[in-house]
């Protein structure tokens, strides 16, 4: 349908625009992508939207206290933000992916006393059982509860 998809599509924009990357991303799903402007926002909507799903799973799992929870989210929001980097800058929305970056940065180094390196490394692990020894390694160095 013509009219729904042209709704979607404007709700997507208005909701990128706002910078809630999740609902410009749920706006996005399903839709046909017709062209290359079509292409252009759902790359962007799908960057921000990825990254920024992390960071709210992020804070709701501080709220809930499960903090191995919340520091995984982190470390894929980051591991998500840099391999998009490049469709960021691409599509022009690299500024909006660096905010982004920065909030998870100082998320990681505040509540878990982990750089943004040592979180790239965890990220880029293959296997999921050194990745889960890494992630309560990390923190039980900080001192936070799991």
């Amino acid at each position: 349908n013509v009219l729904s998809r042209g709704l979607a599509v404007s709700n997507a924009k208005k909701s990128l625009e706002s910078g809630d990357y999740v609902e410009a991303f749920k706006s996005m799903e399903g839709v046909e992508i017709k062209d290359e402007e079509d292409n252009a926002l759902w790359t962007k909507v799908q960057v921000l939207g990825t990254v920024q799903y992390k960071i709210d799973n992020y804070h709701i799992f501080m709220e809930q206290q499960m903090y191995d929870n919340a520091l995984d989210s982190l470390v894929c929001a980051l591991g998500r933000a840099k391999a998009n980097e490049a469709n960021a800058e691409y599509y022009g929305v690299y500024p909006n992916l660096a905010v982004l970056e920065r909030e998870i940065t100082d998320a990681l180094s505040t509540q878990f006393n982990v750089s943004e390196e040592e979180a790239l490394e965890v990220y880029s692990l293959r296997r999921r059982t050194e990745y889960t020894h890494r992630i309560y390694d990390f923190l039980e160095r900080a001192g936070v509860p799991y």
